[in-house]
């Protein structure tokens, strides 16, 4: 669709009158021409009649082209109006267009962006399922090789058993065990034969149980065989399924990539306009960490100061104290000197006056102490925040409860089949449920609540020298300055209502300020 710009002019009657005068002394002019070269024309030989008509025909033909085509300036003040409301009108539905272009190619995008995660989980998914059946058929075959060791064994017992039960069979006859013992010549060989039918019945009892055993063991083989192919067949069947989806959602991906290789120029100018929004994010995050680091710095700076201003004070105080102690222990030299009757009473009071002297002097000493160590109570607590975070590196709980599903991933990376498209993530991008809010993922103070374009309400966490970056948030709930907990609640999350009610949380993990990659360091 072509731009147009409306006409504007001062006197927009006056120009119209002019315009249409001098049209019409030009018509006049062209007329009287015309009339000249038809007389001219008719004066000719009647050879040329044909031709003469010809080039009329084609003059006619080229004064009704030019005559329509200045019908198509304005002639009327109604005219002009009208070409100036059509050319707003234009302008108008261009910009509804790129508009729409804008909100389907950021609408794919979004969906691109679903599908690749999705995609990702359906390829793991197929990965575990195929290490499991790779499992399940290194089952099979040591099941079926036990199950051949034992039946080969079951057919050596059996075939042990019938070979002694035939030979006793052949030495008893078919007398009992009694008569066997009692047809004996001698008292000896009646003893041997109860031992041998005692060590023979105890003997047949162990093949017995053993060949039970066997057959036992046979009977769990084939049932853990037949549970194993069953499983077997389920897994291949869900990882059929599995190939499956992945198929529908590279299939819809290729959809996508050509929707958005179509729109080329839009993209580009919606990745480029999301990247500036970006930038103006982690500007924002990095000036807000130099400013506090900055702070911290110099309310550093001035503690220690307060402290060597403190030290020198009682420095000070101390050599006062002691220099008047050496003026009043000359002047009790020189009264004892005088006063020789009553240096053991000087003396006395004297000592005491130092104990007392050196008990305030050692109370202050402590004091002092006690002082220093409350100053560097709260580095000392920084530090102990700062390590207590780092301790939970991928222990910290996520920033939603609930579904989660990463759809841009932290870093530089290209749309699939769209390498020359590039987008550097500072965080996370991950789809939850509607209706969520986000929370924090470990205690600190709020440093900053800020309205960003392309990412709403923005709630930065401070936890010592690490900071937590939570976007998307359609209404904050927390301020700066506020503690929070872990799992605090920080502000209900935006839906786009527009596309289908995706809802989309920002995250970002900065220590000082150097980013983090959000997924080492969640569960």
């Amino acid at each position: 669709m072509v731009l147009m710009t409306p006409i504007v002019t001062e006197s927009f009657d006056s120009a119209v009158e002019v315009y249409a005068q001098s049209s019409s002394k030009k018509k006049k002019q062209k007329k009287s021409s015309s009339s000249k070269k038809s007389s001219k024309k008719s004066s000719s030989k009647s050879k040329s009649s044909k031709k003469s008509s010809s080039k009329k025909s084609t003059s006619k033909k080229k004064s009704g082209s030019k005559s329509s085509s200045k019908t198509k300036s304005p002639t009327t003040s109604a005219d002009a109006k009208k070409q100036q409301q059509k050319a707003q009108q234009e302008i108008k539905l261009t910009k509804q267009q790129i508009e729409e272009n804008e909100r389907l190619v950021k609408k794919s995008l979004n969906d691109l962006n679903s599908i690749k995660s999705d995609i990702s989980v359906s390829e793991k998914q197929i990965s575990q399922l195929t290490g499991k059946i790779s499992k399940l058929n290194e089952q099979l075959i040591s099941l079926n090789a036990q199950i051949v060791d034992n039946e080969k064994k079951l057919t050596t017992l059996r075939d042990k058993y019938l070979k002694v039960v035939k030979k006793m069979r052949l030495v008893k006859g078919n007398t009992d065990g009694l008569t066997f013992i009692f047809a004996s010549k001698s008292f000896s060989q009646a003893y041997r034969r109860l031992r041998y039918l005692r060590e023979f019945s105890k003997w047949r009892e162990n093949q017995v149980a053993e060949i039970s055993k066997v057959q036992a063991e046979l009977k769990q083989q084939h049932e853990a065989l037949s549970a194993t192919k069953s499983e077997l067949d389920k897994v291949v069947e869900i990882e059929q399924q599995a190939k499956a989806k992945l198929l529908t959602q590279k299939s819809k991906q290729d959809v996508l990539v050509a929707d958005l290789q179509r729109n080329g120029i839009a993209l580009n100018s919606h990745l480029k306009k999301k990247q500036q929004e970006v930038n103006d994010l982690q500007n924002r995050i990095a000036d807000l960490i130099a400013a506090e680091q900055r702070a911290a710095e110099e309310k550093r700076r001035k503690e220690e100061e307060q402290r060597r201003l403190a030290e020198e004070k009682a420095k000070k105080e101390a050599e006062a104290k002691k220099e008047a102690e050496r003026q009043k222990a000359n002047e009790a030299k020189e009264a004892k000197a005088e006063e020789d009757k009553g240096k053991n009473k000087k003396k006395k009071e004297k000592g005491g006056e130092s104990a007392d002297k050196k008990d305030r002097s050692y109370a202050d000493a402590r004091k002092r102490k006690e002082r220093d160590k409350s100053s560097k109570g709260s580095t000392k607590s920084a530090s102990q925040d700062e390590s207590s975070f780092e301790k939970m590196k991928g222990n910290l709980p996520r920033p939603v409860s609930g579904a989660f599903k990463v759809v841009v991933p932290f870093g530089r990376h290209s749309l699939p089949d769209l390498p020359s498209v590039e987008y550097d993530n500072p965080g996370i991008d991950a789809e939850v449920a509607p209706g969520s809010s986000a929370m924090a993922v470990y205690a600190g103070e709020v440093s900053g609540v800020y309205l960003l374009k392309g990412f709403d309400a923005v709630v930065i966490v401070n936890h010592g020298s690490y900071y937590t970056v939570y976007g998307n948030i359609a209404t904050p709930i927390v301020k700066v300055g506020d503690k929070v907990k872990t799992g605090q609640a920080l502000g209900k999350l935006f839906t786009d209502a527009s596309d289908n009610n995706r809802t989309v949380i920002h995250f970002e993990v900065w220590k000082g300020r150097e980013k983090q990659n959000p997924m080492l360091w969640i569960k």
